[in-house]
């Protein structure tokens, strides 16, 4: 939505991203004052949408901030993304990354499942990406 609708910004994103080895939710709020999530969830409000789904894509990336901590979608969610998003990395990458929201996960007592979930996405077909793909 926000590369289609101002990507003169979201090229600047992008650099900024890349300059800074910052996230890309970092580099949308610091450049356009608002991340894909926030704005996401404003358009799935308007289209009348649970709160629980709103939740979810709010705060996909930091689960913590959620009113809410159960282990229920936004969590499988967060996994799933962080799954996905790191499936280039090393196994110390992987780890060094999952150290932020390691209270949050441990919460579920998950934390310790995440080398073996990793694990079988690895082994799935499709889901490892060549080494030029994570270049990018």
């Amino acid at each position: 939505m926000l590369a289609s609708t101002i990507p003169r910004d979201y090229q600047q994103v992008l650099a900024e991203a890349m300059a800074k080895g910052c996230t890309l939710s970092e580099a949308e709020a610091e450049i356009i004052g608002v991340t894909h999530a926030e704005v996401g969830a404003y358009l799935l409000g308007l289209w009348g949408f649970s709160n629980n789904i709103i939740e979810v894509l709010l705060y996909h990336h930091q689960p913590t901030k959620a009113p809410v901590h159960p282990f229920n979608a936004l969590t499988a969610v967060y996994i799933a993304n962080m799954l996905y998003n790191r499936r280039a990395c090393t196994s110390n990458e992987a780890e060094d990354l999952w150290m932020y929201e390691d209270e949050y996960l441990k919460v579920f007592n998950v934390d310790n499942k995440i080398p073996l979930w990793r694990k079988m996405c690895l082994e799935r077909p499709g889901m490892k990406r060549s080494q030029e793909e994570a270049s990018k």
